[in-house]
């Protein structure tokens, strides 16, 4: 799964995993706890995650 910027095109992030995931949503600034930057929830077989994009 590949996380772009829409203004610039470039690759913010890539997440390599061993089985397929589907992205469920983007999170805003301070939408996670203990951070205040964005993130991106997405689930798979084993289970739901989410992760910061750090700036």
């Amino acid at each position: 799964m590949r996380l772009w910027n829409p203004w610039t095109g470039e690759e913010l992030m890539r997440v390599v995993a061993g089985a397929p995931l589907t992205p469920l949503c983007a999170l805003p600034d301070g939408g996670m706890p203990s951070t205040t930057d964005p993130a991106i929830a997405f689930g798979g077989p084993a289970g739901l995650a989410a992760l910061t994009v750090r700036r």
